[in-house]
């Protein structure tokens, strides 16, 4: 009896003991687990590694993660690309000024004495306007003589000649106006009635 009691003791000392050690075990894990709940902020379940923008997160709980911005991006269409501007150094031919270049053009025009010799003189334009002079005969038993004109320009390269005045006059002529056009170095056209063309081309 005395040796079962003993053992009754001791086997009642271990199972207090063993009792002991799980509820300690047990308060410690609750001591630990309400620490950590303390310690983690409201929302920590939300998943900050993968942002959702197009959910709403439930309770409290805010997405801490900013979505990111995409770069705008630009069509290559629609940069500007800047175009020097013209020089102002830089400036029109006469011809595409409306004017006939200057400088010296001979040739012939058709009247009834036939081909006859003629030189058209051109002066440089000044203050948008011009001026000619031109010389005739020497051939065919023509007289010489020399007339100013004045330069019109008619649109679409072309231009009349109007009679201005006489430097030398021949006798029993008169003075008859000129429509031509430029082509180049040539010019050709058309001499007022009783004459018919001219042809002439620059010399000078």
């Amino acid at each position: 009896m005395a040796s079962n009691r003993g053992s009754m003791l001791i086997g009642a000392a271990i199972a207090t003991g063993v009792l002991l050690l799980l509820a300690g075990g047990v308060l410690a894990w609750l001591l630990l687990s309400a620490d950590d709940k303390r310690d983690t902020p409201a929302g920590a379940d939300v998943a900050a590694t993968q942002p959702r923008t197009d959910a709403t997160p439930a309770g409290n709980a805010v997405n801490i993660v900013e979505t990111p911005q995409a770069t705008p991006t630009i069509a290559p269409g629609s940069i500007p690309i800047p175009t020097p501007s013209p020089s102002s150094s830089a400036s029109p031919s006469p011809a595409a000024s409306g004017l006939i270049p200057a400088g010296s053009y001979a040739g012939t025009y058709l009247c009834a004495q036939g081909w006859t010799d003629v030189t058209l003189d051109f002066t440089p334009p000044s203050g948008g306007s011009q001026r000619a002079r031109t010389r005739f005969g020497g051939n065919l038993g023509v007289p010489r003589g020399s007339y100013t004109l004045t330069v019109e320009p008619q649109g679409n390269g072309r231009f009349y000649l109007r009679p201005l005045r006489w430097e030398q006059r021949p006798p029993g002529y008169v003075m008859v106006g000129l429509t031509v056009s430029v082509d180049g170095r040539r010019i050709g056209g058309k001499v007022d009635p009783p004459c018919g063309e001219i042809r002439v081309e620059r010399v000078g």
